[in-house]
């Protein structure tokens, strides 16, 4: 139980306010505030908070996660004047509520270990998101919301275990097509369209501006990219990255119909760059996709179009990296080739003794 302290009341413009001082499970003095209208009614919250079984309750609201997150992030609009820096707290808090979204007084230590547990298994590294988790336990607590910051303390191991890429399948790239074809997400149907038929990084596609596009050559330049607080900048991933691409018709004529569409930006290609990744991220995570399983879709298909030299540089990699990354061994081709053994063709030439070329070797003499 923890120790028992004498609380102070005082009156401040005609009400009265009740000071409750305690440690947290840490050794760290903190103190709960509540105001009355008499100052019998604060005695009384402060002999309440005393009683064993009232010892440790705290505010009446008990709001969620995502309340918390919330009123966190109105707080550091204020704080904070770089967009891009917002726009990486609002993806962080999309991937966190993603996968819990208990109210504050109810979350517990295991809740907290096997959300990074489950953030790990996802393919994404834990200790990118404990600050802002910390952030969000701390505000409550100043807000008497809750009393325990149940990741302070926690140590969480690095990895660089990644989640295994996703191809994606006919049947996901209609389902993504019938989802944003609508007026509601045409914003987004052009650039995840674009990565489909083009495997562009998710920095780089943010960062592609119509000066990097020339329509009458039928070709775009990779040049810029815009990092994760939204800044561009011409200082890409590596020497390799630095390409021009050719487009096929199907994104000829997509940034033929985006150029007509309210949905373009003035600058760059596709509309307000600086929250595309996060609205992606949204959408796709919906049908358990990330931004990358649309590169690797791309890189992944290129192997049966191109030699690797050329599928290398469209993607931006050195052919080694392009190897190591895209190709596969893939079980519906293996199928396909196996099966047309059994095929009339196959079986005849296998089985017409004619057609068959025999070499005699001479027998060893004895």
């Amino acid at each position: 139980m923890q120790k028992k302290f004498k609380g102070t009341v005082r009156e401040r413009n005609g009400r009265y306010q009740a000071l409750y001082p305690y440690k947290d499970n840490t050794g760290t003095w903190k103190q709960l505030a509540n105001t009355f209208e008499t100052e019998g009614q604060a005695y009384t919250w402060l002999k309440e908070m005393y009683s064993d079984d009232k010892a440790y309750s705290l505010a009446v609201e008990n709001p969620t996660l995502k309340d918390i997150s919330e009123r966190w992030m109105k707080q550091k609009k204020l704080s904070t004047k770089n967009e891009g820096t917002i726009e990486q707290y609002r993806y962080n808090t999309l991937v966190v509520l993603a996968r819990i979204n208990k109210k504050i007084n109810d979350i517990t230590d295991d809740d907290v270990v096997d959300l990074f547990l489950k953030l790990r298994e996802d393919g994404y590294e834990p200790e990118a998101y404990r600050n802002q988790l910390s952030s969000w336990f701390e505000f409550a607590i100043q807000r008497n919301f809750t009393r325990i910051n149940r990741v302070k303390g926690l140590r969480i191991e690095r990895t660089e275990k990644k989640r295994p890429a996703v191809v994606l399948n006919e049947f996901q790239k209609q389902t993504l097509y019938e989802y944003l074809h609508t007026k509601k997400w045409m914003m987004l149907y052009y650039p995840i369209f674009f990565n489909l038929r083009n495997g562009l990084r998710i920095g780089e596609l943010q960062g592609l501006r119509w000066s990097d596009v020339d329509m009458e050559n039928r070709r775009y330049s990779v040049t810029h990219q815009m990092d994760k607080y939204g800044i561009l900048t011409d200082q890409l991933k590596s020497e390799n990255s630095y390409r021009t691409n050719y487009m096929d018709q199907y994104t000829y004529d997509l940034l033929l119909e985006l150029k007509a569409s309210p949905y373009k930006d003035f600058e760059h290609v596709f509309y307000e760059p600086h929250k595309l990744r996060r609205r992606v991220y949204y959408h796709l995570h919906k049908y358990s996709m990330t931004s990358h399983d649309l590169r690797h879709t791309h890189g992944t298909e290129l192997q049966d179009l191109m030699p690797i030299a050329d599928a290398a540089y469209r993607m931006g990699h050195t052919k080694e990296e392009y190897v190591k990354t895209y190709i596969h061994p893939r079980s519906e081709k293996s199928k396909e080739m196996i099966e047309k053994y059994a095929t009339p063709e196959f079986s005849d030439i296998l089985n017409d003794k004619q057609n068959t070329n025999v070499i005699q070797f001479p027998r060893r003499q004895a």
